[in-house]
């Protein structure tokens, strides 16, 4: 049976993801549009100008990245065009409200004027959505390939104080002992912070993601593709008696 190396992500949305691009990101993005006019217009010179650009796309990048984590959309692809829709919004309301601002105004100069009055302006405005696109989508995209709980239909959370000590564990034998064990090859590890800050450096992501107790189905959803058949039919047995436990050990 050939078996993914990664956890992929359903693909699935639902009317959840639709209203919240709706309802908050569309308002989110006409607002920080509205902001980033009024930013520039304050910025003189190419130097302040780049940095607004640049703090500006961090601050979209975080707002696009809470939008599509509260719309819970499991799908790239259409994490990618709200992303791209919600761009739209913001550049058309940043660059509408530059026209009524002093020295901001591009659109009108460029169908009243010869290139040479405004194409440093363009280039500038050019650099300022690339910078601000770039990192929006990077943080879109990012947030649909999470791994997602469909059973409990939320984000699988890291825990920092679940987090397992495998010892000197290779990723190969830890998963010969999945394939053995099951879950119980897990719940039987100690946490790393017991051990204390000694061991801080020396902790490891198992197989390419820090396993955490805190959410055994997102786990397992994601583990099970690595596993056999009879891999997944042990670890389904362990998760149900798990499930039975409100409190694992």
């Amino acid at each position: 049976m050939q078996t993914r190396p990664t956890y992929h992500p359903s693909g699935r949305i639902g009317a959840r993801a639709v209203l919240v691009a709706l309802f908050v990101g569309l308002p989110a993005a006409a607002t920080l549009g509205w902001g980033l006019a009024w930013a520039q217009s304050l910025a003189h010179g190419a130097i302040a100008s780049s940095i607004c650009a640049a703090l500006a796309a961090l601050v979209a990048g975080v707002v696009f990245a809470l939008v599509a984590d509260h719309a819970r959309s499991r799908n790239v692809r259409a994490n990618t065009l709200g992303a791209l829709a919600l761009l739209v919004c913001m550049l058309l309301v940043r660059w509408r409200r530059a026209e009524v601002l002093p020295g901001e105004a591009l659109w009108s100069v460029m169908t009243s004027s010869p290139v040479s009055a405004w194409l440093r302006d363009a280039v500038g405005a050019v650099l300022e959505a690339f910078m601000l696109g770039v990192l929006t989508l990077f943080l879109s995209r990012t947030q649909a390939r999470q791994p997602f709980s469909e059973a409990n239909q939320q984000w699988a959370a890291k825990d920092i104080e679940g987090e397992l000590w495998g010892e000197s564990v290779a990723a190969d034998h830890l998963l010969a002992g999945l394939k053995e064990l099951g879950i119980a090859l897990l719940l039987n590890m100690r946490r790393a912070a017991e051990l204390g800050a000694s061991v801080a450096g020396q902790w490891r992501k198992l197989l390419g993601q820090v396993l955490s107790e805190s959410d055994v189905r997102a786990w397992y959803e994601r583990m099970s593709e690595k596993l056999d058949e009879d891999g997944r039919q042990r670890l389904q047995r362990h998760l149900g008696a798990v499930s039975a436990d409100s409190n694992p050990a």
